[in-house]
């Protein structure tokens, strides 16, 4: 955990929740995840001298591992999130096991697998502040307000229903909640909502024994941060986008949204996500098993449909160098196979479906695709084999880098009104280079072109030959 700022009544700033000397003494150096989001280096341990905090793992002082800075000294570059069930023994579980549990939720709602209802709660017991407002604002936004209750108890309700959403704000310690509960009631009382905010005194501190900001991912969350200290904006959410791009806006937030002007907290090194930065919103289930089959110089694609009810399927080629997914049918398909009847070159070949969804929220409504289903097949294009024997002919070097000569050699056969052509997985072509007439071996200069396995094809007027190559 690296800790950073000089937040004192007399410092960079106040600490976030306002307790300076003589009031609490959060003072010092305060955990900084936002570290980790950053790649440009400006961090440095040099002139902030600050004893006063009440703990000593809050002073800072030159040289000793806890940096000067208490905001961001440059942009957020990456989307941060912490997954650490360390330390929490009121659990009764050891951290691997909740690690575990909380992995398995993970992959259950990724999958679909895990329904809640689609609501929110707001338990707000800090009415003369704003702090609620990050509440109010992001989830009429991501669910509507018809279904954003306030007037509920935070636990109670949550005993008697799932929800998508909470928000709870109240006088905070290291490990409870005014008007809100506890840590003991994150772990035994039957809790059960996805996304978590809240808001106190100490929550920052979400290093030390049994805390309260963790203590969600512990049960039944996924995501929980400390909202209103700044104002967080997750809103995008509501049009498919991650919970971690909310966290990345709402570090590098200095004017562009209101920030709730809080003790200065806005842009501070404090603010953090416990949880998986890449959760979204909506899942669905995914398709099935997928089958691959090369007969007849085609693919015959078949899957089990998802259990979801769905808009339909995506069909992608999978460059498995890069990871990148290419779809090859423009509208979604309500059957469960498909024929690819576009695949002209002989190679092994990774497929994936995935199940498309129209989902509405309280923005609006977008499209999500669930996980994908793969299949690997080895594609044999039967005219292509035949006509490869006209023209034996070898390329090399193989990988080869972009923008470098490969060799062309044709076995000392004659070639003329040749063409050099490359194609993507998905058979597009890319370029296209006129060879003169040729006995042997030529170079050819691979075009710039992105990482990825990709096809050259030697054309003449008789025949033609196809290799696959590697573009490192």
């Amino acid at each position: 955990v690296p800790y950073a700022g000089y937040y004192s009544g007399t410092g960079t700033a106040p600490p976030p929740d306002g307790h300076v000397e003589g009031s609490g003494n959060h003072t010092g150096a305060w955990p900084a995840d936002a570290y980790y989001g950053i790649i440009f280096d400006g961090f440095t341990d040099e002139w902030v001298n600050c004893t006063t905090g009440s703990q000593a793992r809050h002073h800072n002082v030159p040289g000793d591992g806890k940096f000067d800075q208490t905001k961001l000294p440059s942009l957020a570059d990456l989307e941060v999130g912490r997954v650490d069930l360390f330390n929490m023994p009121s659990s009764g579980k050891s951290d691997t096991l909740l690690m575990r549990n909380y992995l398995n939720r993970n992959h259950q709602w990724r999958v679909g697998e895990w329904k809640v209802v689609e609501r929110a709660l707001i338990d707000n017991n800090f009415t003369s502040l704003n702090l609620a407002s990050t509440g109010y604002a992001n989830f009429a936004a991501i669910i509507g307000s018809d279904s954003v209750f306030d007037n509920r108890d935070y636990f109670t309700s949550q005993k008697r229903g799932s929800y998508l959403w909470s928000y709870g704000c109240g006088a905070g310690s290291y490990t409870t909640c005014s008007g809100i509960g506890s840590t003991n009631n994150f772990m035994n009382d039957s809790f059960e909502n996805v996304f978590t905010i809240l808001a106190g005194s100490f929550f920052g501190d979400f290093d030390i024994q049994n805390n309260f900001l963790r203590a969600p991912l512990a049960q039944k969350s996924l995501a929980s941060f400390w909202g209103g200290i700044p104002k967080w904006y997750v809103h995008h959410m509501a049009l498919g986008d991650r919970v971690g791009k909310g966290v990345k806006i709402t570090m590098n937030n200095t004017d562009f949204y209101f920030s709730g002007l809080f003790n200065g907290s806005s842009n501070s090194l404090h603010i953090a996500l416990m949880g998986d930065p890449t959760l979204k919103l909506k899942n669905i289930a995914p398709a099935g098993k997928l089958t691959a089959v090369s007969e007849n110089k085609v693919v015959k694609l078949f899957w089990e449909k998802s259990v979801d009810n769905s808009l339909g399927y995506a069909i992608y080629i999978v460059d498995t160098l890069k990871n990148e997914f290419s779809r090859i049918n423009q509208t979604p398909l309500t059957d469960s196979f498909f024929v690819d009847n576009n695949n002209f070159y002989s190679g092994n070949y990774t497929y994936a479906v995935r199940t498309i969804k129209l989902e509405k929220t309280g923005s609006g409504t977008y499209y999500s695709a669930g996980g994908a289903s793969f299949a690997k097949v080895n594609h044999v294009n039967a005219t292509l084999e035949k006509e490869q024997k006209n023209l034996p002919i070898e390329v090399y070097p193989n990988p080869v880098k972009a923008g470098e000569f490969i060799t062309i050699d044709t076995k000392k056969s004659y070639i003329e009104n040749a063409q050099v052509l490359l194609f993507d997985l998905c058979g597009r072509e890319l370029n296209v280079t006129p060879i003169s007439n040729n006995l042997g071996a030529f170079k050819w200069l691979i075009p710039l072109v992105p990482s990825g396995i990709y096809f050259i094809k030697v054309k003449t007027e008789k025949s033609e030959y196809v290799q696959k190559i590697v573009v490192q």
